[in-house]
């Protein structure tokens, strides 16, 4: 959560214009959140549409799977990609303000200035993780697997789980 918020902080410092006169800042703190509270797969976040946010709820099928997969989202999150949308047009929040190759590169150097390592890929598995951390068996829901065990497997840092690290008691 700590790199989460450092990445957020960073974000809202971007000072740059994207397409459509979107502020920079606007679009990587509305990437950040969705993808880290959506847990949707790279591509799906990318093309996602306008109208599947209503209220606070998102409702999305995954590309890869066809499963619906329902989200309810933060005040902050809502608020951020309806900032966002009018900057997009309303069709899609993300891909008419930047394209993947930017969006990557982009993203890559924002990690970078902070000290961080990873991809986009990250906010999602971050996302499992703390799902899995708050409700023991939510990740595979939460991403939208259809495999059991896979979540778990590939998505989870199992470091962070407590009862996945055992350990002795302290010396007195």
């Amino acid at each position: 959560m700590a790199e989460l918020s450092t990445l957020i902080a960073a974000s809202k410092k971007m000072s740059g214009t994207l397409r459509n006169e979107c502020p920079e800042s606007l679009f990587f703190e509305a990437w950040i959140r969705a993808g880290f509270e959506t847990g949707l797969r790279f591509s799906d976040l990318l093309c996602l549409r306008c109208s599947c946010l209503r209220g606070d709820r998102l409702y999305v099928v995954a590309n890869k799977t066809g499963v619906p997969i329902p989200k309810v989202l933060s005040a902050r999150c809502t608020q951020i990609l309806t900032e966002l949308s009018v900057h997009s047009g309303g069709v899609e929040f993300f891909r008419p303000i930047l394209s993947e190759r930017w969006l990557r590169i982009r993203f890559a150097r924002l990690c970078k200035s902070v000290g961080l390592t990873g991809t986009p890929k990250w906010l999602r598995r971050s996302g499992a993780t703390h799902c899995e951390i708050r409700q023991p068996g939510s990740a595979k829901k939460f991403l939208g697997h259809l495999s059991d065990g896979l979540a778990m497997k590939h998505y989870v840092d199992q470091t962070l789980l407590p009862d996945q690290c055992p350990s002795p008691p302290p010396i007195p």
